[in-house]
């Protein structure tokens, strides 16, 4: 296993063991804190990133052998850093059509599962230039302002209809009655995927592959990953050749992709595999995002009033919610070169996982950050990511969700 370099010159000691031993045990008690997959943690993480960055801000891993960076200065520099690697172990896909097992069923589904895995290293997210600049110019165009805007009265009407529905039945579960429904709609609208027969198991594949995108993923999460991620892969590809059979035009981003292969633009591989990511991740995160920001409103009772009473600071509401409590807690990349960073040096191959979540709350970047204030001046918060990997959906994530009755209704 690869050990840190620290740069210091100093030489240890017999009399410097019990410091040593100090430092350790310090080390082991704050990482037993800082624990993605505990419930405990996840409800509320940010203390220990508050003692992380004030104690250790560039910490390693030992027992993961990975960095966990929890300073906005720091994670700012990685993500403005072309040279740090977005592949998270994509490129390193085991061959199971190695493996000929003697049952004709296992072997076949042994290829789906390689070659669902092998899309992943097309995801645009995991891509680099110039790869990913192509990808970006074709993608882009179906996320932009315009496209978006004209997009809103139907989200509106669709939130509408289902705030209308938990009014009458007198009870709203936020995710499963409206985020999750809204945010499905409007990403299937986007690429073009029918829902009306196939909803409920495209949204709890969507959903095993997004859970397995995550820091310290168990690996029974991973294997249920990898499983949904077969369906998927068989779902739009047999989407693909019907949308290609229509010979009528259609404005939707897969008939658009589809245009961008045939002129030899898109790989038939980018185009499956970026099917498949834009639909897990256009919905996985951005549901949470309503989620979280509608229970950080019912938290501070007094900043959902003035909400209410003034309406023309949604868009700072909205900002405030995103920095407040993002859904998507780390960004994980890899060093594919030695990077020297603070007093520390990150070495060629190891994980490091950037923590937008701490970023968010850094006092040195957000004046009292444990505050939620709807009328805080904006400034660049992480929850999108940076530079040329930041989220394409970000217009679609900052949709102004809660107007209106949702909005006027969160009193009940």
């Amino acid at each position: 296993m690869s050990v840190p370099v620290r740069k210091v010159n100093r030489s240890d000691s017999l009399e410097a063991l019990p410091q040593i031993c100090d430092a350790i045990l310090e080390d082991l008690s704050l990482m037993m804190q800082f624990n993605p997959r505990s419930a405990a943690f996840r409800t509320n993480p940010y203390p220990v990133y508050h003692r992380l960055r004030a104690e250790d801000p560039i910490h390693y891993r030992h027992e993961k052998g990975d960095w966990i960076l929890t300073r906005y200065a720091d994670i700012m520099t990685l993500l403005k850093d072309n040279r740090i690697d977005p592949r998270d172990g994509v490129e390193r896909v085991p061959d199971d059509s190695q493996q000929n097992h003697p049952n004709h069923v296992i072997n076949q589904f042994l290829h789906l599962r390689e070659e669902s895995q092998k899309l992943r290293r097309h995801w645009i997210i995991v891509t680099n230039p110039p790869v990913h600049a192509r990808l970006r110019k074709i993608l882009t165009p179906a996320f932009t302002n315009q496209k978006i805007n004209a997009l809103e009265p139907y989200i509106q009407m669709k939130a509408d209809q289902m705030v209308d529905k938990a009014i009458t039945s007198g009870m709203l579960d936020v995710i499963r009655d409206f985020a999750s429904p809204l945010i499905v709609d409007t990403i299937s609208k986007i690429l073009g995927v029918p829902l009306e027969k196939d909803r409920v198991r495209l949204v709890r594949l969507a959903y095993d592959v997004s859970i397995a995108i995550n820091l310290d993923t168990p690996h029974i999460t991973s294997e249920r990953a990898q499983f949904a991620l077969v369906e998927l892969t068989q779902y739009f590809r047999n989407l693909i050749t019907r949308l290609r059979s229509n010979t009528e035009q259609q404005d939707n981003l897969i008939s658009m992709m589809i245009q961008a292969h045939a002129k030899g633009e898109l790989s038939e591989d980018e185009l499956l595999g970026n099917c498949i990511f834009l639909f897990v991740t256009g919905q996985g995160a951005p549901q949470h995002i309503i989620g979280n920001g509608i229970l950080a409103l019912l938290r501070h009772p007094e900043q959902l009033r003035l909400l209410q009473k003034e309406p023309t600071r949604i868009k700072t509401a909205i900002d405030e919610c995103l920095r407040y409590d993002c859904p998507g807690q780390y960004m994980i990349r890899r060093a594919p070169v030695d990077i020297e960073i603070g007093d520390k040096i990150i070495q060629k191959g190891q994980k490091i996982a950037l923590v937008v979540g701490a970023a968010n709350r850094d006092p040195a970047q957000f004046s009292e950050p444990d505050k939620f204030d709807i009328c805080r001046e904006p400034k660049q918060y992480l929850t999108f990511g940076y530079g040329m990997h930041a989220c394409m959906g970000t217009r679609l994530a900052q949709l102004d969700l809660l107007r209106n009755k949702l909005l006027t209704s969160l009193n009940n």
